[in-house]
């Protein structure tokens, strides 16, 4: 490569070297903390990182203020949002899975700004304090579904 490092050195898209083609722009936020997320799969986890871990191009991460990450990765993991991503996403791939690019939940109806008792709910949740099954029940009443509907999404 040192051949051609004459035309590398002046390209506009180099990193800390010429060799390095593409300046990560967003490296930082790796060191940030953040939700992280595989793009394609049948079953999507969102997982809160604190620990500076990187990831591939296989995986979408988000960074922000921590109690509105903690509340997306909430309501992400929980089995409503799992039943609203599945209906709502036409991004399928064989098998039954779903692309979730960060383009398709820009689209996604949500509100991070949510009570402090679910702030609460979902942090013990991340600290294995409480089960999914006690956020799902507190965000089933939250949002007022019914029984009817919790048995749908649950089904």
């Amino acid at each position: 490569m040192d051949q051609f490092y004459p035309q590398l050195e002046k390209r506009t898209d180099k990193g800390d070297t010429p060799y390095n083609l593409r300046n990560c722009a967003y490296m930082d936020d790796f060191f940030r903390p953040k939700v992280m997320w595989k793009i394609i799969g049948s079953n999507i986890n969102f997982c809160y990182d604190e620990h500076s871990h990187m990831c591939n191009n296989a995986v979408n991460i988000m960074i922000g203020s921590e109690t509105q990450l903690l509340n997306f990765m909430g309501l992400m993991n929980s089995k409503l949002y799992d039943w609203y991503l599945k209906l709502t996403t036409t991004a399928e791939v064989q098998g039954g899975g779903v692309q979730l690019y960060s383009t398709v939940l820009e689209n996604i109806p949500i509100n991070l700004n949510l009570p402090f008792e679910i702030n609460e709910v979902i942090k013990s949740r991340l600290n294995n304090i409480e089960l999914d099954n006690y956020l799902n029940t507190t965000l089933y009443k939250y949002f007022e579904l019914n029984s009817e509907e919790i048995e749908f999404i649950e089904n």
